[in-house]
This record gives C-alpha cells, structure tokens and sequence, in this order.
C-alpha cells in the first residue's frame, strides 16, 4: 500500500504509522518565478525523447516514484507532454508552447544530479521569461536538489511517500 500525505497535517501522519505505513521520501514541490536571472546553460541540456520511450525508461530506471509520475499516470495527464532525456536523468514536461511550465517529472537516481540539472537549467532557456512549477510529487534525492542549485525555491507544503508491504 502506498500513499502520499501532507507531511504538515500531523493527525493523518500518526493513523498511518499506526497503520504500518512508514515514510520512503519527503515529496517537494518547486516553483521558479519567471523575472528569475538564468543560470548558466549547459552545452547540450539533452535529447528530446518520445512519451512511449520516456516511459519505458521510468520503468527500467530503478526510481522508487510516487504514482503520479509513473509511467500509467504520466499517459493519462491531458496535457501535451514532451520528455527531454541527458545521461542518467530525464525530463517530462509541457506547457513549453506557451504560459507556466509544469515539471511532471524529472528523474535522475545518480547522487550528482548533473545531468538533472543540466536539463533543467537548458529547458530555463528554452522557455527564458516564463514561470515554472514542480508538484508536490519530486523526491529530493532523484532531482530535487538539481531543480534548487537551478534556481527552484521549494514550497513550503510538501507531502511525504508512505508505503506499507505486506508479507
């Protein structure tokens, strides 16, 4: 069983460790103000990729990723989604044809993040003047800390990955 709980609502965080349920990740959401000084950009921020091959990346990756940025859930956003892919990390994302950009999810399970952050910092160029934002669904250690050396400040309610096995 897994499931995703607002880590300030402290009621709800106790029934489910009585339940069983202990926390995998903290999940963080993100934003970046569109008047933000750029970084600066990587030589090659990526390669862009097909949603179908994104997916079956996300699935051989190894990530342990809260369902909505899965692959199952990913394919039933009703969005146009474009996926940019660099080394260890990929990049799903829309909105880059006009108004905020939403970051669905960015994956990148090496400790460096590198990769991350160069996807990042060269989709920040490729869309220079517009706000971004990240829901509360990136994992700190697969991404998270590349989205903050890129400017990224986190916001403020975040949620954390809970999960329960059964023999």
């Amino acid at each position: 069983v897994e499931l995703e709980c607002f880590a300030q609502n402290e009621r709800a965080l106790r029934l489910y460790a009585g339940r069983g349920l202990a926390q995998v990740a903290p999940l963080y959401g993100y934003a970046r103000a569109a008047d933000r000084p750029l970084p600066q950009a990587p030589g090659t921020a990526g390669t862009e990729a097909d949603l179908a091959d994104a997916c079956d990346w996300l699935d051989r990756c190894g990530a342990d990723l809260p369902l909505q940025v899965t692959p199952r859930s990913l394919r039933a956003l009703p969005v146009h989604l474009r996926t940019w892919r660099r080394g260890s990390a990929q990049l799903v994302f829309s909105g880059a044809d006009g108004g905020p950009v939403t970051l669905h999810s960015l994956v990148d399970p090496s400790p460096a993040q590198a990769d991350a952050q160069a996807l990042v910092t060269g989709l920040l160029h490729a869309c220079a003047g517009r706000a971004f934002h990240v829901p509360q669904l990136q994992r700190p250690d697969v991404g998270g800390e590349a989205l903050e050396r890129a400017g990224f400040e986190r916001l403020p309610l975040h949620q954390l990955f809970m999960r329960r096995d059964f023999p």
